[in-house]
């Protein structure tokens, strides 16, 4: 079942990135939990945009996400590897 990031509240973020990605909790999804993120891949590469947004993709141009903060790039390109987003 594939969910939208965008529909869950902070909490459920949290919750969904600590039980799929992580695998331990975090006191909260900040830039410093994505940077934790991100060193579970192989490569990423992190890109702001204009006007600011954030552009992260995950294992040589398989998992692209962009959003308005570094945090919801990050979590939601994770998700996307694991296919519980699109």
């Amino acid at each position: 079942m594939k969910i939208k990031w965008d529909d869950l509240d902070e909490a459920e973020k949290c919750d969904l990135i600590e039980r799929q990605v992580l695998g331990y909790k975090v006191d909260a999804l900040d830039d410093s939990c994505a940077y934790k993120l991100l060193d579970n891949f192989n490569t990423y590469q992190v890109t702001k945009l204009f006007p600011l947004k954030y552009k992260t993709i995950i294992e040589a141009n398989k998992y692209v996400a962009t959003a308005d903060t570094l945090i919801d790039s990050v979590c939601m390109a994770a998700l996307k590897r694991i296919g519980i987003i699109d």
